[in-house]
């Protein structure tokens, strides 16, 4: 009679757990913020700010800049950013980036859609009413996601309560 209830309960758990992970499976596809590569840099004649996001698949940066008097970039500047891995296993390519308005203000967008973790650099022009101005960092480009050892390793205290969870409630009716 309690193995029943407990095949049934199980069969809830086993239900509940299943809707909880289909529902939050868009979570994990997210793994952290964007993180300033520089800020209020001088370039040129320009400041700039870039964040980055660099992943394997896609890596996003996002490019702000201002004038020499602080005011924002007109919407005529125009940003390419190129990259090409530190190894040279590929040639560099170049990006056109997207402006887009936050408040009014130009921010520029590009997606680069890196093949491979490692060290790239990307090399950030910036054509505007002042002339050119090129600057170039390198950053890490680090695996999308996260993997299935670090899920198990966060998973396994959860595992282990449940387990003594269903070890106390299966000794406490074997006593009753």
């Amino acid at each position: 009679m309690w193995r029943d209830r407990l095949r049934r309960g199980g069969t809830g758990l086993w239900l509940l757990l299943a809707s909880i992970l289909w529902f939050a499976a868009p979570a994990y596809a997210h793994s952290g913020a964007p993180y300033p590569l520089f800020m209020d840099e001088p370039v040129g004649p320009y400041r700039l700010t870039v964040w980055t996001d660099p992943h394997v698949g896609k890596g996003t940066f996002i490019i702000v800049g201002t004038l020499p008097d602080g005011s924002p970039f007109p919407a005529t500047t125009s940003i390419a950013l190129s990259a090409i891995p530190e190894d040279g296993h590929i040639p560099s390519h170049t990006y056109v980036a997207d402006i887009r308005f936050q408040k009014g203000s130009p921010e520029f967008y590009v997606v680069v859609p890196f093949d491979r973790e490692g060290s790239w650099r990307v090399r950030i022009v910036v054509q505007g009413d002042l002339g050119e101005a090129t600057v170039e960092r390198v950053v890490k480009v680090t695996p999308s996601g996260t993997s299935p050892w670090s899920i198990l390793l966060w998973l396994t205290p959860f595992l282990a309560l449940g387990a003594l969870w269903a070890y106390a409630a299966l000794r406490g009716r074997q006593r009753a």
